[in-house]
This record gives C-alpha cells, structure tokens and sequence, in this order.
C-alpha cells in the first residue's frame, strides 16, 4: 500500500484510490478478471459459431455482393447486416430455422406470395405476384433463387432461373442436380446493373414422395 496527498478517489488500471483519515491511500488489485460463464453465456457463443460458419460458407458465393450492397447503405459492414438480420435462426449446432433466414437484404421491393411447386422432368415452377405497375422500370429487375439442400444446410448455391424478369411472375427454375432433395429455396430480385437487391422470400420444397 502507498499513500498520496492528491485528494483522488477510484481506479486507474490495477491501482485503486480511497481516502484514508487523513490522506489517500493507494492499493495495488489484480487485473485478472472472471467473466461469468453460465450455460446461457455458452450457448450464445456456440449459436454465434454457428452463424460464422455459414457466413464463411456464404462469402464463398455471389451472394455476398447483396450484402455488401445492402450494407452501403448502413453504418454496419456486412458480416455486422448478416449477424444482426440472422443470428436468432442458429442453434448452438446449425442453422435452425430455414424458413427464417435472409439469404440477401436490400432496398428493392420484395415479390409477394411466392410459391414452389416440382415439376415432372426434376425442375420447379416458381409464381409469385408483385406490387409495381406495369410500366415501372423495376419491372425489368433479374431474379435470382439461391437453395439450400437437406443434408447440406451450410452450402448455398445459386439456381439457373432462364433469365426470368420481376414482370414474368413465373419461372422454371433448374435444382442444380439435387433433383427430388428436401429444398429450401430463396427467390430475390436484383438489379440490372446489379447496383441493388430485394430481401429474400422463402419457399420450401418438400422432399420428393413424402407427404
């Protein structure tokens, strides 16, 4: 313990200050500190390794430029977007909640009531309304479907979509060789330039057979 005549009281590193009778006193602590670990804590750790695994599988992708569009636009960057729109649908183990996940964010308007059906050569119809007149140059914007496959929950991957427009409504969309699998499909529209992105809507299709 030292003494000082600064009348000064708190911490300042591992030095605490309090005042003494007639002087204040300076007393060394270590720095050493117990964060607490309860399971909550652990789960929230493991949920957020989770969510960067897919993340890093992501970046892997052209999806990734969604994001760092959408992310522009913010004060975040675009892991920060993703984790921030996405975090609540990992589990400490994997991604669980599909229907929940935002494949891409973005200022364009979204298509509405979306729909997948399989088709019988191994493909699926995708119909979906929209919201924009006729003549709005939005019509023209690219969509874009990313799946994600049962037993591959952590590998994204874009389908084939024939060039179909936001004004088509419809599109036959190819499921890249994973014909007959569980599917979990995220249609977007971006733009011509590529200069934005809608948020994603989801559709699911059922493994082939099952009820």
């Amino acid at each position: 313990m030292a003494k000082s005549t600064n009348e000064i009281r708190g911490r300042c590193g591992n030095l605490i200050f309090y005042r003494g009778k007639k002087e204040t006193l300076v007393r060394g602590t270590s720095l050493k500190f117990n964060f607490p670990d309860t399971p909550a804590q652990q789960a929230a750790r493991k949920r957020l390794q989770a969510a960067m695994r897919f993340y890093q599988r992501l970046k892997q992708t052209p999806l990734l430029e969604a994001w760092r569009v959408a992310a522009a636009e913010t004060t975040a960057n675009r892991y920060t977007l993703f984790m921030k729109a996405n975090i609540d649908v990992f589990n400490e183990q994997t991604l669980a909640d599909p229907a929940a996940l935002q494949m891409t964010l973005g200022a364009l308007p979204r298509m509405n009531r979306l729909e997948a059906v399989r088709l019988d050569d191994g493909g699926a119809l995708l119909t979906w309304e929209n919201s924009l007149g006729e003549e709005h140059a939005g019509m023209d914007d690219r969509l874009c479907v990313a799946a994600l496959f049962a037993g591959r929950l952590y590998t994204p991957q874009l389908l084939e979509t024939d060039g179909a427009r936001r004004r088509d409504r419809r599109a036959r969309i190819s499921l890249g060789g994973s014909e007959g699998r569980e599917a979990h499909l995220y249609a977007f529209f971006a733009a011509q330039d590529g200069s934005a992105y809608s948020p994603s809507c989801y559709a699911h299709l059922r493994e082939e057979g099952s009820l």
